[in-house]
């Protein structure tokens, strides 16, 4: 099992690297487009980080079921958010997300210089924990892709958990991205994924995990004196969803 485990994190590491050598000509026309036609490079980015994440997915033996994906409405953007054990859960979620879907990620990713380029055409954003008003300009800066058409996808206990089964607190901020805008949030459950590398690193274990979207939250239906409270009823029900597909 741990030397299939090996073979499975250098194969992920090949794929990362055919990643990379795809991406050069790839990036070089989306940067092209990107002037001359930005709706073409649109069209483009979206599925080719789909493609790579589909890779290592492959690379790394991952099997996922997905329950729930008719409930994620296809007329607007949504504001995805879910609970946080693994590395591979914006892999894992990100592929099965329709559209185009802007993720949040931590500030440090945008040091990684090839990620940060795909990062950046699928207008990810990044968060500075250390600063409230960093925190605030992600805010307003979500609140504008969902208004352009973009999906928002969060993780709102902020760092990766690491005990199976329970989830830290779920940070009130990310979730005025769809109070602001209307959007309705979509809650998802991500079962086992820590299973897959955080609780045996290095060595990656190929393995079935779960994904499972959930009935979406109409932010516009919730009076304003009642939004303070979506963040822990979100909170609530991943963790009951847990319990159930566990």
């Amino acid at each position: 099992m741990v030397i299939l485990g090996y073979i499975r994190l250098v194969l992920v590491l090949l794929a990362l690297v055919l990643f990379f050598i795809i991406g050069l000509p790839v990036g070089a026309f989306v940067l092209i487009a990107g002037k001359f036609a930005p709706e073409l490079k649109e069209r483009i980015v979206y599925p080719f980080v789909r493609f790579g994440f589909r890779m290592v997915r492959l690379a790394a033996g991952i099997r996922v079921e997905v329950t729930g994906r008719e409930l994620i409405p296809a007329d607007r953007p949504c504001l995805f958010i879910g609970n946080h054990r693994s590395f591979f859960d914006i892999v894992l979620g990100y592929i099965e997300l329709p559209g185009r879907v802007s993720p949040v990620s931590k500030q440090s990713v945008a040091k990684v210089p090839f990620l940060h380029f795909w990062m950046i055409q699928i207008h990810s954003l990044f968060l500075n924990r250390d600063s409230l008003e960093k925190g605030l300009e992600m805010v307003m800066s979500a609140c504008e892709l969902i208004k352009k058409g973009n999906s928002i996808l969060i993780f709102p206990e902020g760092t990766r958990n690491r005990e199976e089964g329970t989830m830290l607190p779920f940070h009130g901020g990310s979730f005025k991205i769809a109070t602001r805008t209307g959007a309705p949030i979509v809650p998802i459950t991500f079962v086992h994924t820590g299973d897959i590398l955080e609780d045996h690193f290095p060595w990656i274990k190929g393995r079935t995990i779960r994904i499972i979207f959930g009935e979406p939250v109409e932010t516009k239906l919730i009076a304003p004196k009642d939004r303070k409270q979506i963040p822990e009823d979100c909170r609530q029900k991943i963790l009951e969803t847990y319990e159930i597909y566990k």
